[in-house]
């Protein structure tokens, strides 16, 4: 009997060490977990309005150093357009953009400019 009960306190402290490497383990890629989480939190990137990208210039997998310019971004909140009507135009203002051939937007006009094409155009 007494074999029998020394072959099982030898057991239990294998099974001990066994328990606390796998909750070491666990830990150590729990820690692992958080930092990773951690870092993906400072991926993130606040535009400081709303619009349209362009001048992309990194691709997924870049790595890139903090103040690199990444891109541009065009707001759409003011847009507005320069163009000479003629004083029986200004009423409903439709515009056509080739960029969009089958839309036509709708405007109204904002302000008049004095003077005409002729007085700013260079006599030559």
């Amino acid at each position: 009997m007494r074999r029998h009960s020394k072959h099982k306190g030898q057991r239990s402290n294998r099974q001990n060490q066994h328990c606390f490497r796998k909750r070491h383990s666990i830990e150590q890629k729990d820690a692992i977990l958080k930092a990773a989480e951690l870092n993906r939190g400072y991926t993130k990137i606040y535009a400081p309005s709303d619009g349209y990208i362009t001048k992309r210039s990194v691709e997924i997998g870049n790595q890139i150093q903090s103040g690199q310019p990444l891109m541009a971004i065009v707001p759409l909140n003011d847009i507005w357009v320069t163009a000479n009507y003629k004083e029986t135009q200004l009423e409903k203002v439709r515009i056509k953009v080739d960029t969009y051939p089958d839309r036509i937007f709708y405007g109204r006009v904002d302000s008049i400019m004095t003077g005409t094409g002729a007085v700013f155009s260079i006599i030559l």
